[in-house]
């Protein structure tokens, strides 16, 4: 059975984390966000801890290396899986198709285009929950008060500040957008689709896109 990487990208507030969940699901691949992975990572490998939490706090990217250990650390190769949030620029691009490789997973990078101004408002009315990591999608976001899963209040996350917001998408545009070209001139498979209509359109015109590409749903 032909397994997958699934590259799925865009600015933030873009619906990454939630599309990612809903399609890990629909294909029953492993799902692994980069901001969670390196917690995990970071809370088993002290010795980057410190570099990860200065980097994150400051809405800058986490350098190559660590993002690259824990990858590592998070794929093992043994399933197809969906990468939330990388690749960031060429050097990770680079690395991530060869460990795709390497494990024998057919690449497919997935992007999801949203405006500048739109993230920006979804993110200033995101919310989370600080037990379970719960996070109702935009903008659902707007009437939310409490965990579907733990009933926990939820509470807004500390770097969703809109100076930190807008430095996040300037890194975007300057560092993670030319990996569109990159993939392209490396012949991976790349799907581009519009982030603003429902979350509900949204996942359905992926669902299309994947399935042509030989990705099969759970019956």
């Amino acid at each position: 059975m032909e397994k997958f990487l699934i590259l799925i990208m865009g600015p933030q507030g873009s619906g990454k984390g939630t599309q990612g969940k809903l399609l890990a699901e629909k294909f029953g691949l492993t799902y692994a966000e980069m901001g969670p992975t390196l917690k995990e990572y970071a809370n088993e490998n002290p010795e980057d801890k410190e570099t990860i939490e200065k980097f994150q706090s400051k809405g800058k990217l986490v350098p190559d290396e660590i993002v690259m250990k824990a990858i590592k650390y998070r794929f093992g190769g043994a399933s197809s899986i969906i990468l939330d949030g990388v690749p960031r620029n060429k050097n990770q691009a680079e690395e991530i198709v060869a460990l795709a490789k390497e494990y024998g997973l057919k690449t497919i990078g997935v992007y999801i285009d949203l405006s500048d101004d739109e993230a920006v408002k979804r993110l200033l009315a995101r919310l989370v929950c600080p037990v379970d990591g719960f996070e109702p999608p935009y903008p659902e976001s707007l009437k939310k008060t409490s965990c579907d899963k733990c009933s926990a209040k939820l509470i807004r996350r500390d770097d969703d500040t809109k100076e930190i917001i807008l430095e996040r998408l300037k890194q975007f545009h300057k560092l993670t957008e030319p990996m569109i070209d990159y993939l392209k001139k490396n012949k991976i498979e790349l799907i581009k689709i519009n982030g603003e209509p429902a979350v509900k359109m949204v996942q359905n015109n992926l669902i299309k896109e994947l399935e042509k590409l030989g990705l099969k749903t759970n019956a």
